[in-house]
Parts: C-alpha cells; sequence; structure tokens
C-alpha cells in the first residue's frame, strides 16, 4: 500500500507531504479513520452552514446562534473521540493494560490527521496486493485478501474527492506541547 498526504487544494500547486508503504490491514485502518473524518467534517459542516445562515437572519439574536457553534465544536471532539475509541476497541492484539495509552496516542493522531485534512491535506492511496502478499497462501487465503481489497478499494474511492472548502469546517485547533504529551 503507498499512502501519501499532500497539501494543497484541487487546481492550485501541490506540494508532496509524505509517503508512505503499509500493509493492507493498516491501510485498512487508516481508510476507516478517513471515512470517519470525513463523516464528522460532513456532520459538522452541515451544522455550520446551518448557524451561518441563522446569522444572516437579523431577527434572531446572538445569544440564540451562541449554542449551535458550540454544538459544532462539542460534535467535532466527540466524534475524533468516538472514531479514536473504536479504532481502539477493534485492536484484539492490544491488552486492557494498554488500551489507555493507546486510546490517547490513537486520539492525537486522529486529530492531527482530521486538521491537516481538514486545511486541504488531500490523501491518495494505492492499495495493490503484490505477489509477495500471496506468497505461501492458501487460495482461501488470497481470495479473503482480495475481498479486502476490493473493500478498500470501494473505501479509497468514497474518500479520494473529500471536499475542500476555503475555511476548515472543524476548525481544530493547534496543538500545543503539553496537549501532546496527555491529550
Amino acid at each position: 500500500m503507498t499512502v501519501a498526504l499532500v497539501q494543497g487544494l484541487p487546481g492550485l500547486i501541490q506540494e508532496a507531504g509524505f509517503y508512505v508503504e503499509l500493509g493492507l490491514n493498516a491501510a485498512a485502518k487508516l481508510v476507516q479513520i478517513i471515512k470517519g473524518i470525513v463523516g464528522i467534517r460532513k456532520d459538522v459542516g452541515e451544522l455550520r452552514l446551518k448557524t451561518e445562515a441563522l446569522k444572516v437572519d437579523v431577527r434572531i439574536p446572538k445569544e440564540l446562534i451562541e449554542p449551535f457553534e458550540k454544538i459544532a465544536e462539542t460534535r467535532t471532539e466527540q466524534g475524533i473521540e468516538e472514531l479514536s475509541q473504536t479504532v481502539v476497541m477493534e485492536s484484539s492484539s492490544v491488552d486492557n493494560g494498554r488500551r489507555n495509552e493507546l486510546k490517547i496516542a490513537v486520539t492525537r493522531s486522529v486529530r492531527f490527521l482530521a486538521k491537516k485534512i481538514d486545511e486541504g491535506v488531500r490523501v491518495e492511496i494505492e492499495p495493490p496486493i503484490s505477489q509477495k502478499d500471496q506468497q505461501g497462501k492458501t487460495q482461501e487465503e488470497i481470495e479473503k485478501l482480495q475481498g479486502m481489497l476490493e473493500k478498500l478499494n470501494n473505501d479509497v474511492a468514497q474518500i479520494a474527492n473529500i471536499e475542500h472548502v476555503a475555511s476548515p469546517v472543524l476548525r481544530l485547533p493547534e496543538p500545543d506541547e503539553t496537549s501532546l504529551s496527555r491529550k
């Protein structure tokens, strides 16, 4: 699997961020996280659009609109927390004593990726199964790999055209050094 994060909005000069090779399972987990982030952005984006529409109506007091802005912030944080929790709980190879440590690290990584996607980073994933992946595998295992690849390709196609807007939707703050240790 080749994963590339590329900075820049479509149609503008684009600058390569980084490329990484991942196994099929890791790539599938990354795609799951990105799909979750896209879902959070869509939900929060719709809420923010409705809030902006309310702001235009001069008959609606500002005090009634402010709670909607707080709800958008809360939904962003809750979405990131829930997505991170799901990823951790699906990691069966992690013992219970390390789950909280993993959850902290995953949450931090999901928040970072969400912020970058929100700022216009494009994620490109090329998930081929190589001959090396198939060596020593039974026909049943190869078919399972190919099924995983097909699902992954469908998921990649769904996230390939993430809608980028001029200003961030999630509006996540920059992490500070202290938040990196325990957030």
